[in-house]
């Protein structure tokens, strides 16, 4: 039906490095991702096993080989390696990654506290055997960081060796208008999807002009990532 339809912008196709789209399974069954798949396959880039999901859902290994038959990255979200890492149990994070045949994580320290020089080192630590995603910002409202430093934090996960890294916004108030503080707040509160978004995107289709020098960026109402392209 879409070929009906002229002057729409043309859509790259699977595999893709800019304008990745990330659905966020938070306990699909096999059958449940089947169906998705059928779907949504020619849209769908990335996979996240949403939160601590991935380490109570029945036969999660098959699902995910699902998923990696299909093309799509796959990875655990970052709540799961938080809930390792507050235990000091990295290497048993590891083992379990590699058990259920995942060779994506995210590095993330949103409901934790991490020295950001200590977040390096375990990127570029788990990027010998995985690739990373990585996060910047806190689940936690009241924690603010400078759009200095966001900015450089994400710079710096990208050098140690994120493939993509997700801003969380609501840990940068300098970057927010009133109403768009006010909108976050209700909309987190009434919507427990709100990080399934698009990743990547280009940094032209934006009009802040202090990330220009980052080349790909995704944006929405709660967060921003970035990434090399």
């Amino acid at each position: 039906m879409k070929k009906i339809l002229t002057q729409l912008p043309v859509r790259t196709s699977n595999p893709r490095e800019n304008g990745l789209t990330m659905m966020m399974d938070k306990g699909l069954s096999f059958r449940q991702a089947e169906d998705f798949l059928a779907s949504n396959i020619e849209h769908t880039d990335i996979i996240k096993l949403g939160f601590g999901t991935s380490i109570i859902t029945p036969n999660v290994a098959n699902k995910i080989k699902l998923y990696q038959d299909n093309g799509m990255m796959v990875y655990a979200g970052g709540t799961l390696f938080e809930v390792f890492a507050i235990r000091k149990q990295l290497d048993d994070y590891k083992k379990y990654m590699e058990d259920i045949g995942l060779n994506m994580v995210e590095i993330s320290d949103g409901s934790m506290h991490m020295e950001h020089d200590v977040k390096c080192e375990i990127i570029s630590d788990f990027a010998k055997d995985f690739k990373v995603i990585s996060e910047v910002g806190s689940k936690d409202a009241s924690v603010e960081i400078s759009s200095e430093n966001w900015l450089k934090w994400m710079q710096n996960e990208l050098s140690a060796g994120s493939f993509k890294v997700i801003g969380v916004l609501l840990s940068i108030p300098s970057l927010l208008s009133d109403s768009q503080k006010t909108n976050i707040s209700t909309w987190r509160s009434s919507c427990n999807c709100w990080r399934t978004s698009t990743i990547g995107c280009s940094s032209q289709e934006t009009d802040k002009s202090e990330y220009r020098s980052v080349p790909s960026i995704f944006a929405c109402e709660c967060c921003i990532a970035f990434g090399e392209a």
